[in-house]
């Protein structure tokens, strides 16, 4: 099992394909040896997600859900894949909730303003994206996101600022 996520944290910067389906058939095996399910199943998760196997990750999220349906981590991730295969509508349906139940919860609001520029509504993302950028000045991700909308509502001069603070925070982001 540690041999999978030893792989799957070693192969995530490269995205090689081949090192992710390595770390992928490590955690599968520990999977079925039942060895350390509890943190086996997260990491699969994210490496399906990674080598486009929404199904795949979906399920191990549905395992992960059914034991903590609170839990931030994989319903965030589960609302991203939603998004990713354009079932926009039940992935605001979740970021809605998670906004709702963790109103503290930065990656909530930043991935539900996400959504929402995803799906061309830009000017109702701002507020979600100031919101997650105000409760974590460090998220490189939101402040990419907050950028791109204001690009899009031709707020140039706001837009850049938040880009270059994203690129500060995550050169080459």
């Amino acid at each position: 099992a540690w041999r999978g996520v030893a792989r799957a944290l070693k192969s995530r910067p490269s995205k090689s394909h081949q090192d992710l389906s390595r770390a992928l058939a490590d955690l599968d095996r520990a999977i079925e040896l039942g060895e350390a399910r509890l943190f086996a199943y997260p990491w699969r998760a994210e490496l399906r997600h990674d080598l486009e196997d929404m199904s795949g990750a979906m399920e191990d999220l549905d395992r992960i859900l059914e034991r903590d349906a609170r839990d931030v981590w994989a319903r965030v991730e589960r609302g991203e894949i939603l998004c990713e295969s354009g079932r926009h509508g039940e992935a605001l349906e979740e970021f809605n909730r998670l906004v709702e139940e963790n109103p503290e919860s930065s990656w909530a609001y930043a991935m539900r303003g996400r959504t929402l520029a995803t799906t061309g509504r830009e000017d109702q993302s701002l507020a979600d994206l100031e919101r997650a950028v105000a409760l974590d000045p460090r998220g490189a991700s939101a402040q990419a996101w907050l950028s791109e909308a204001k690009r899009k509502l031709g707020r140039y001069g706001e837009a850049l600022e938040h880009l270059d603070k994203a690129l500060r925070l995550k050169p080459g982001f």
